[in-house]
């Protein structure tokens, strides 16, 4: 089990940020007023003050909670004592249980700049990753992790437009069995879970045996 930790959030505020996720699924941001949240949520405009500064401010918060950043976190944190896989699906867990959430947001206005920050803690989490199995240049290190998070990212894009078709789990599968299938084989063995440590794969500069790397 994969610790992760969150900060619990008041009973007023999960509301508040309940009802804005309705409302935010049917319109603009410019479209939802103070007024119509505090009616939908059933709490006064003084309650919403004393939680939030503007409607703007109740997305950061709600995009914030549904950031994979506590989960990265946690995964990096216990690379010791868990396996790969059990890291690869901590990361599809964490948004399939928050399918709704993340479907509305990404759909949202602000669809993209929610997405991208997905991207970040991913790059920081694959970075850890493959520091664990290869001896890597700062610079492929920073290559490689980023190309990575970035498909994740667009993954994520394509799988919350019909969550219904596949599962997230199963579409990250598909892209690493095609492009990163030596990689993550090699990852998996040195993340095995028992404590042993596995000797490190020194990639050339010019690494021919590995396509998805581009010098």
């Amino acid at each position: 089990m994969i610790p992760i930790q969150q900060l619990p959030k008041s009973p007023t505020r999960k509301c508040f940020e309940e009802a804005f996720l309705e409302l935010y699924a049917q319109k603009p941001l410019d479209q939802i007023s103070v007024m119509a949240l505090t009616e939908k949520a059933g709490y006064s405009r003084a309650t919403f003050y004393r939680n939030y500064y503007s409607i703007s401010n109740v997305l950061e918060s709600v995009e914030e909670e549904n950031t994979c950043t506590s989960t990265c976190q946690a995964i990096i944190s216990c690379l010791d004592d868990i396996t790969l896989e059990q890291a690869t699906d901590a990361m599809a867990d964490f948004y399939q249980k928050r399918s709704r959430e993340v479907s509305i947001l990404a759909n949202g206005e602000y669809g993209s700049i929610y997405l991208d920050r997905q991207r970040e803690p991913m790059k920081q989490l694959f970075a850890a990753l493959l520091d664990r199995g290869f001896e890597l240049s700062p610079f492929q290190l920073d290559v490689v992790s980023e190309y990575i998070a970035s498909a994740k990212v667009g993954m994520l894009r394509l799988w919350v437009n019909d969550p219904s078709k596949i599962t997230l789990n199963h579409l990250n599968k598909m892209t690493e069995n095609i492009f990163e299938s030596r990689l993550w084989t090699h990852l998996a063995k040195c993340l095995s879970g028992d404590g042993s440590k596995q000797d490190k794969i020194v990639l050339p500069e010019d690494f021919p045996d590995y396509p998805w790397m581009m010098k």
